[in-house]
């Protein structure tokens, strides 16, 4: 069975655009789970003006974004292939189809799969074809190690889909994640398969209110503020990120891939020696961020963490 886990917020400016491109897909064979987030518009009447009998709708109290769709992937309990939908995009009529028939070739495994993306505005105006070469994000088709996204989280959850296997994983995630995508990706490739695939499914709109908090992104100096919002705030970006080595290590312990477990083994002795060690241990297994100068600037920040890195 397949879902889809949409998780709303006050969306309704958007949400029928995105429900139609759903229920429209070449795949049709499918649950769609929506959670309202405690949404205080007229989004949760919109919702129930449909009436196909794929759409499982419930209301719930204000967790969040990540909360709530781990809440869901509790709800999808029989689904053995989850795709992640945010409020406010446009999905491609095969994105079902062609990312199923991608994730399928890794049943054997704990596996997420997901895709490059288009970007448009508020009034669905295309601003960019590809989000990676938007982001000037170097990527090559198929498997995705832990250290590409360790430092630099690009995987969206709503490009993805993930099997049951790795699901069964994720759906009670350990405290101080940093959203729900970057945990899962994280997980995927650090104890099964993170795979990239080089096409676009959805167009994703950028604008004031995104839920998932990368508002803001449409505009490029709105962009730019953001990466270089004060070196302190950076610095305790970065902490967060080095935090989910430990999380890894705590949470799958004997399920990591010999790899993944010996270079995050390796990355958590050198931060507990210091923070020159875990700088160096970052440059010895590349986990860097995009650009020599971004990659510069992250190990800068890790320098500048308060206290000790945990």
């Amino acid at each position: 069975m397949v879902a889809v886990l949409m998780s709303t917020y006050n969306g309704s400016a958007f949400l029928k655009e995105q429900l139609d491109s759903i229920l429209n897909q070449s795949h049709s064979d499918f649950v769609l789970y929506i959670r309202d987030d405690g949404s205080t518009d007229d989004t949760c009447d919109l919702i129930r003006e449909y009436t196909d009998p794929r759409i499982r709708f419930s209301q719930g109290e204000n967790l969040g974004p990540s909360d709530s769709f781990f809440r869901l992937i509790g709800e999808a309990a029989d689904a053995d292939y989850l795709f992640f939908s945010d409020q406010d995009d446009v999905w491609y009529p095969d994105k079902l189809e062609t990312m199923l028939a991608q994730i399928k070739k890794y049943d054997d495994t704990p596996a997420m799969v997901f895709s490059d993306f288009a970007m448009i505005d508020e009034t669905g105006r295309k601003t960019h074809n590809s989000f990676y070469g938007y982001a000037s994000v170097s990527l090559a088709g198929g498997a995705v190690g832990v250290e590409k996204i360790l430092a630099h989280p690009f995987v969206f959850g709503c490009a993805s889909v993930i099997n049951r296997k790795l699901a069964e994983y994720v759906q009670n995630p350990p405290a101080g994640i940093e959203m729900h995508d970057c945990w899962i990706a994280l997980s995927a490739a650090a104890i099964g398969r993170l795979v990239y695939m080089p096409v676009q499914t959805i167009a994703h709109r950028f604008h004031s209110s995104n839920a998932t908090g990368r508002k803001g992104q449409a505009n490029l100096l709105t962009r730019l503020k953001r990466v270089t919002a004060g070196f302190s705030a950076q610095a305790e970006n970065s902490a967060l990120r080095l935090h989910q080595v430990t999380l890894l290590l705590t949470a799958y312990d004997q399920q990591l891939l010999p790899e993944a477990a010996r270079m995050l083994r390796d990355l958590s002795e050198a931060m507990a020696t210091g923070k020159l060690s875990a700088v160096r241990a970052l440059h010895r297994y590349g986990i860097t961020r995009q650009g020599k100068a971004n990659t510069m600037f992250f190990y800068m920040t890790v320098m500048g963490i308060k206290g000790e890195i945990q």
